[in-house]
């Protein structure tokens, strides 16, 4: 649909760059769940393109009814991503950041604080991803639970020049 909104150019010339890349926004990474799925929790998004920085806070009054309770798993971890992509020369900047773990049977009150960043006042459209994958911890170790139903990823945000 990206490509469809390209209406500078002709048919078989169309392209991402002058398409509707917002129409990407809330795009759902995997299909077999999705973010609001498995976090109940509110969160808020920002990016400031002067900065190139984003920062994502995640609120938890009680992990224990907001996190998906997956089997076998104790923690959960969020990642961040934001890239500025440049779609004609196909080079792209990428920062990935991941948060401390948060204990999924904890009924206390947490907020997760996520920053990530680019290069100031980029000129490049600006994608900025949030995701959840669950662990189980044993001996101070985190091991990834591996299955499709508990690990989401969240095209959030969307920024253009």
């Amino acid at each position: 649909k990206v490509i469809q909104a390209d209406v500078t150019n002709g048919r078989g010339e169309r392209n991402v760059v002058d398409g509707d890349l917002n129409l990407l926004q809330g795009f759902e990474f995997n299909a077999a769940t999705s973010l609001d799925e498995v976090m109940k929790a509110a969160y808020t998004v920002g990016f400031d393109r002067v900065s190139g920085l984003a920062a994502i806070a995640i609120q938890f009054e009680d992990p224990s009814l907001e996190l998906q309770q997956v089997e076998g798993a104790t923690q959960a971890r969020f990642t961040v991503g934001l890239a500025a992509v440049n779609f004609e020369t196909g080079d792209y900047e990428v920062d990935v950041v991941h948060s401390e773990s948060v204990e999924i049977a904890s009924k206390a009150a947490v907020q997760v604080d996520i920053e990530a960043g680019i290069s100031a006042n980029s000129e490049q459209p600006v994608f900025l991803v949030l995701g959840v994958e669950y662990y189980q911890a044993v001996n101070g170790e985190l091991y990834l639970i591996n299955n499709k139903e508990s690990r989401a990823l969240l095209l959030a945000t969307v920024d253009m020049p």
